[in-house]
């Protein structure tokens, strides 16, 4: 039975010594016992070791694998952490977060689930949502997605290209997905997030499911390496509205296109021959977006439903496709 599979839980840390201890506790009070976890930690000038030291000592099912190198980020500290994995699941901690005792428990149950639907050994992924709180875990949003305004079920590889559904910390996947998803290209380079790798990596190879019920507290303190930004209509037209930062796009905008067109070349270099034909081209389309013509940028991304969830998203993305030249000499 998936109950009695392994989960290996892995903790990325950085200078995270305030909030460390409860989410540290949270993970020992998950109804869901069959857990180990490891730790590494990117090289952290505060407290953060001292935290984990004294947890370790008392949670026999807790390691540090890697105290205090330096990885050079959260994504690269993740990736590190896959390398020694081995258990039937994987599930990612964030240092900030204090998850719910259902957690695990609910990921296991929805990837037994999956697990059932498909041949052993196909890559799956399966996520849930997520309460968004303040630094004192008051509410700031009962749902993730809607908060940022992405539908969880549209969660195909067109559309993974601009917009990643699931935060690590949602996540939990198998040992088939996490070895094949460390096929990475020398680096890590093009690499946004190792979620949002894992979730590509899911889409075309695999499967992915969704549960929609908040498993954990999703704390926003402004030091989040990917926070929970408010992408609701409101959220979106309120930036718009703001002069012509909202006209031409902005820095943000500029490296959000740059940066996932390099992750889809990258995605495409990496798995190569392993993708069907029609994924090849949508990746490889998608890689050479900003090659194209500002309308033929549109074109592609609307006949191959590289789309972003909510209507105002795929209109910012959609102007930032045709204004992208504009928005690049502005911020040279």
């Amino acid at each position: 039975m998936e109950r009695e599979k392994l989960v290996q839980v892995l903790l990325a840390t950085y200078n995270g010594e305030r909030f460390l201890l409860e989410q540290l506790d949270s993970l020992s009070r998950q109804t869901y016992g069959r857990w180990r976890l490891l730790v590494s930690d990117d090289g952290s000038s505060d407290g953060t070791l001292s935290v984990l030291e004294a947890y370790v000592s008392r949670e026999g099912r807790a390691r540090i694998v890697d105290g205090g190198a330096s990885h050079g980020g959260a994504c690269a500290n993740f990736l590190s952490l896959l390398s020694y994995a081995d258990a039937p699941y994987v599930a990612f901690c964030d240092q900030d977060d204090v998850w719910l005792p259902h957690k695990l428990g609910t990921l296991v149950d929805a990837m037994g689930q999956l697990e059932r639907r498909y041949p052993e050994g196909k890559p799956l992924a399966v996520f849930t949502d997520l309460a968004v709180v303040d630094d004192s875990l008051a509410t700031i949003s009962p749902s993730h997605m809607a908060h940022v305004g992405v539908d969880p079920r549209r969660c195909s590889l067109a559309n993974l290209l601009v917009e990643n559904k699931a935060p690590g910390c949602s996540m939990l996947v198998n040992r088939a997905l996490y070895q094949e998803a460390l096929r990475l290209p020398e680096g890590g380079e093009g690499v946004i997030m190792h979620d949002w790798w894992l979730m590509l990596t899911a889409a075309a190879l695999g499967a992915i499911g969704y549960v929609d019920r908040p498993t954990a507290l999703y704390r926003q303190t402004g030091g989040n390496a990917v926070g929970a930004r408010a992408n609701g209509a409101r959220a979106s037209l309120g930036r718009m509205a703001r002069g012509i930062s909202g006209v031409v796009p902005g820095r943000d905008q500029v490296s959000f296109l740059e940066s996932t067109t390099a992750q889809a070349r990258a995605f495409a270099a990496a798995y190569g021959r392993g993708l069907s034909e029609r994924q090849r081209a949508l990746c490889e389309g998608y890689g050479s977006l900003l090659s194209m013509a500002p309308a033929g940028r549109v074109a592609f991304c609307a006949r191959n439903d590289v789309l972003n969830s909510a209507r105002s998203k795929r209109l910012a993305m959609a102007r930032s496709m045709l204004l992208y030249e504009w928005g690049k000499r502005r911020l040279s």
